[in-house]
């Protein structure tokens, strides 16, 4: 008995940490986004080998492979010995207390290694960072390291038309070996703030990464579940990519939903000691959607108040930031919240 419960507790739980784990793709396309990797390999790869500046702006809904690919490129990039000096650099406007913060962080990143960038003023107002930074890319930088600049959550900043428009100027001047990479969940963001003619005198490569059918998604569960697939029946991951295509297309409620299906099943092999023999089925998948996507909670959030939904964003922001899977506290708590969580 003692045997049969380790050997079903092994199989499962590698099946789950293939679900939670972050893949590594190695020498591989993401799946289902090739075409779109490839685009943005091809647009980064002229920059740095010409030493051109450009804006790229990549946009698609939540979940559909943006960060991913873009992590994919980057990694095949930095294995490439023919490219000369260049230094990456990310952040996530999601991070900023206010949209001019990006100046502060952006000029202390450069600091850190060793860009030598003239400051006139007090270092810790945007307004001094945003001079200084302004006026490096504005001369000739020929002789220095490209800079890659990865925005994420550039949506975040559409509050500021000004400052947006600053930051995709700068790649306009001839020297500037600056690149800049914004990736939105806004498909028409520069529609939106934007002119047609100041849009395109910036010169915006766009990279549209449209939602994944429901054969993209289940490609992509069989892809991370590789040798543990045979768990979830055919039906299964079929229905999971369905709902899920039906719904926002979100990859990362397909993985959600997988997991959940997962651990009914876990328990329902315990409680048989079985052998691991117990598959997911279409039933496992309806109750662990049930579970997570019909409950009280869920329906309740559209009726929460600015505060509440605020304090649960919080929380959230805080277990992806440090990778908390469980949640301490009051037990009735956790036992209510933590699915939405």
């Amino acid at each position: 008995m003692e045997n049969h419960t380790q050997v079903s507790s092994t199989i499962y739980h590698k099946a789950r940490m293939k679900l939670e784990s972050v893949p590594n793709w190695e020498d591989d396309d993401v799946p289902c986004r090739e075409e779109e990797g490839d685009n943005l390999y091809t647009e980064l790869l002229d920059c740095l080998t010409s030493r051109s500046s450009r804006s790229i702006y990549i946009h698609g809904m939540p979940g559909c492979g943006k960060s991913l690919t873009m992590s994919a490129v980057l990694k095949k990039l930095s294995t490439n010995p023919d490219l000369g000096r260049w230094e990456y650099f990310e952040i996530n406007a999601m991070q900023l207390a206010k949209s001019s913060d990006i100046y502060l962080t952006f000029l202390e990143l450069l600091q850190q290694r060793n860009i030598r960038i003239k400051v006139d003023g007090n270092r810790t107002k945007p307004i001094v960072a945003q001079n200084s930074l302004r006026n490096y890319f504005a001369r000739d930088q020929s002789k220095s390291p490209m800079i890659l600049l990865h925005i994420e959550e550039l949506d975040k900043l559409a509050k500021s038309v000004e400052l947006l428009y600053d930051l995709f100027d700068w790649t306009t001047g001839g020297k500037a070996n600056l690149i800049i990479v914004g990736i939105s969940n806004d498909l028409s963001l520069v529609e939106k703030l934007f002119p047609k003619k100041v849009a395109s005198r910036l010169g915006l490569k766009r990279i549209n990464f449209v939602p994944y059918s429901g054969a993209e998604i289940e490609q992509i569960l069989r892809s991370r579940l590789s040798d543990t697939a045979h768990i979830f029946e055919n039906s299964a991951l079929t229905l999971i990519s369905k709902k899920v295509a039906a719904s926002l297309s979100d990859v990362r409620r397909a993985l959600h939903v997988s997991r959940k299906s997962l651990s009914l099943v876990e328990k329902l092999n315990l409680e048989n000691n079985e052998e691991g023999n117990i598959r997911v089925n279409t039933s496992h998948v309806n109750q662990a959607h049930n579970v997570m996507y019909a409950m009280t909670e869920y329906k309740m959030l559209p009726f929460l108040s600015i505060y509440e939904l605020l304090f649960i964003l919080s929380v959230i922001e805080v277990c992806k930031r440090f990778a908390i899977t469980n949640i301490e506290g009051n037990k009735n708590y956790r036992e209510q919240y933590s699915p939405v969580l």
